[in-house]
């Protein structure tokens, strides 16, 4: 959603928009926190909607083209088409098998095959319309009238992908799967196997103006010339698994390449059958030349091709399969977003002739395109998400020629009855008429062919949302697990380590303020000194001058370096008691009676955690106090020192404690 555009954060932005006049807004100083959306490039402008406006790949807003929608009411899926002399368009559909007559607004049955799919249309030279359908693999013949007559069934194909008329033969080609065969078919009905690859299907087939033959396959993503004799050339072995689509004229092919997880059908070749259906992949659209040579011109990922032909000024048109878009690519290999459709699937489409069209697959429609009629062009933004509740500033745009802005807000993630209308159209930049909320959208409506517009930003600021510290921890520094299990106990320090993890909504750069209070009591001192601006989320904390006790320390976030007094927040998290304790115990009545010594280990906080001996200087050694167990901050003891080591003379021995904070 409003993720799809990039987000600026800005302490000082400069902007100007060029309307038809070139009006340059002058820059103005904005907030830490202010935010904009900014739409300035092919991707940002890619997706957003379009109707009678195009987007190219240059980052660029136009004029497109105008399309008249024409429904064909419960038809499950249209196929294919062709287009008639007069400027009708018959249309192969599915689930019932058969092909509509669309002329202008007027939807009529042309002719019933009552059969599951029509796949293919072709003309032949005297008028008639041939149709292939699946399953079964059946060709008809369809005359004036409408009157269907069955003229083929191709035992071994499951079904018939593609139909061209080849006027040399005198017959139909029809590609053929899962045999990967290209069968010949009179009028008469009569059949023979032209060609037969080591493909399982024959996808597509085209026929240029001298004759020749192409054909393109799948699984292997090749464009192979037909030489006769049951031969073939290839043309050339593009990468992908499926040439979707093929276009010549003079020698040049034109191809789609795509790459599929699963192929065009899920069919068994053994089984023979198919269940074409909704897919996803990669695309790749393909210009060879007569010498040869390849030269990729568009690629898609996540989104594949389904149709390819030839524009002017050697341009190409292609269609996808997934978004419902059909792009125009120059010579120069620019693209731009020309139809962009509700429906997911440009099944064919034909820009050339009198009544130029575009048929979509699912929920069946065709749309006749008027380009260059003089009505205005819209492009709708996506849904541009503020992550909160916003004020919304200026919008800006930089644009050549009349162009008109509007924009509305909600606060669901998806446009409903609960947004708000339209505002009114913006002619020059300024504030944005909607009022404060999460979410927005902008329309720009071009208003003449020359219109361009390259920029659109808005500016927004978020309501203030206050960061929470999650989390407090206070620990000597250089303590770590280890030390904390060790037998050792921890080493002696005055430094401690405190650091805390914090929650920020917002995002706001954070200055942090740290306190220490004794234990039970209410009024706590700063720990840092006040030109110190606290931003790390760690501090170490020297307490030698800080008298032994139990302390509370407090963190404070505050937002308050982005925002005025007024809107700064600020919030306090206090963490567990934590003990300091910079004086080492002391040893009290010792006193040794023979092997026997005595006396008590004593601590002003304690506990006493470790207790050991020496003798002569030797290596300490380790023992318990009386009862067993480090407690208490007193701790009386008694044990024997050992027989070998005090036999014969004098010896000196040294005790010394060790208490919970590592003092010795």
């Amino acid at each position: 959603m409003g993720d799809n555009f990039m987000v600026r954060r800005s302490t000082f932005v400069g902007c100007a928009a060029v309307v038809a006049s070139f009006l340059f807004v002058p820059a103005v100083a904005l907030g830490g926190s202010t935010r904009s959306f900014e739409v300035d490039d092919a991707d940002a402008f890619g997706k957003g909607e379009i109707d009678g406006a195009s987007v190219s790949s240059s980052g660029t807003l136009r004029m497109g083209v105008s399309k008249e929608r024409v429904a064909l009411d419960k038809i499950n899926v249209a196929w294919c088409a062709l287009q008639r002399k007069d400027g009708s368009l018959l249309v192969g559909t599915g689930n019932e098998g058969r092909v509509y007559r669309v002329s202008g607004k007027d939807v009529s049955i042309y002719a019933e095959t009552k059969q599951l799919l029509v796949t293919a249309l072709a003309e032949g030279p005297d008028g008639a319309v041939y149709a292939s359908t699946l399953p079964e693999a059946r060709g008809f013949r369809i005359d004036g009238a409408g009157k269907v007559k069955e003229i083929a069934r191709i035992e071994k194909a499951a079904h018939i992908w593609a139909l061209v008329w080849d006027p040399g033969r005198k017959a139909l080609l029809a590609g053929t799967g899962p045999e990967g065969q290209v069968v010949s078919i009179t009028p008469a009905g009569a059949m023979s196997v032209v060609y037969d690859d080591e493909a399982t299907h024959i996808l597509s087939i085209a026929r240029d103006r001298k004759g020749d033959v192409y054909v393109g396959t799948s699984n292997a993503a090749r464009v192979l010339r037909l030489k006769g004799d049951g031969k073939a050339e290839v043309v050339y072995d593009l990468p992908g698994n499926e040439i979707t689509a093929l276009a010549v004229r003079d020698g040049e092919v034109l191809a789609t390449a795509n790459a599929f997880e699963e192929s065009k059908t899920t069919d068994d070749k053994k089984k023979g059958t198919t269940t074409p259906g909704p897919r996803s992949g990669d695309g790749q659209v393909w210009r060879i030349s007569p010498d040869g040579r390849a030269d990729r011109l568009f690629e898609q990922r996540k989104d594949f091709f389904t149709h390819v032909g030839f524009g002017e000024q050697g341009s190409v048109y292609a269609a996808s399969g997934k978004e419902g878009r059909l792009f125009r690519i120059d010579a120069d290999h620019n693209h731009a977003k020309l139809v962009d459709l509700d429906e997911h699937q440009i099944q064919a489409f034909d820009l050339s002739g009198s009544t130029p069209y575009v048929l979509a697959s699912d929920a069946a429609a065709v749309y006749w395109v008027k380009p260059g009629k003089a009505s205005p062009g819209q492009w709708t933004s996506d849904v541009l998400d503020a992550e909160a509740p916003a004020r919304f500033g200026e919008l800006t745009w930089r644009s050549i020629g009349p162009v008109e802005f509007q924009t509305r807000s909600g606060n669901t993630e998806k446009p409903n009855d609960t947004w708000t209308a339209w505002s009114a159209p913006m002619a020059t930049p300024g504030p944005v008429r909607s009022p404060g909320d999460r979410y927005l959208q902008v329309r720009a409506t071009l208003k003449d062919p020359t219109s361009v517009v390259y920029a659109i930003t808005a500016y927004y600021l978020r309501h203030n949302q206050q960061a929470l510290v999650t989390q407090v921890s206070v620990e000597p520094k250089g303590s770590s697990d280890k030390d904390k299990d060790s037998a050792a106990g921890p080493k002696p320090t005055s430094v401690y380590k405190i650091s805390w993890k914090t929650e920020n909504p917002d995002g706001d750069p954070l200055r942090y303020y740290l306190r220490f209070r004794s234990e039970g009591r209410a009024r706590a001192r700063d720990i840092l000194p006040p030109h110190v601006v606290q931003t790390a989320t760690s501090y170490e904390w020297d307490t030698a001058s800080i008298p032994d006790g139990y302390y509370v320390i407090e963190v404070d976030a505050s937002d308050e370096t982005v925002n005025p007094p007024e809107l700064a927040l600020r919030t306090t998290t206090a963490s567990e008691p934590m003990l300091i304790d910079n004086h080492a115990p002391a040893i009290v009545d010792l006193a040794v009676s023979g092997r026997r010594v005595t006396g008590r280990a004593e601590d002003s906080l304690g506990p006493i955690a470790r207790l050991e001996f020496a003798v002569d200087g030797g290596a300490w050694q380790v023992f318990f106090p009386s009862d067993g167990i480090f407690d208490t901050r007193k701790e009386a003891f008694a044990f024997d020192l050992p027989a070998e080591e005090t036999k014969g003379r004098d010896h000196i021995i040294a005790v010394r404690a060790t208490d919970a904070g590592g003092n010795v």
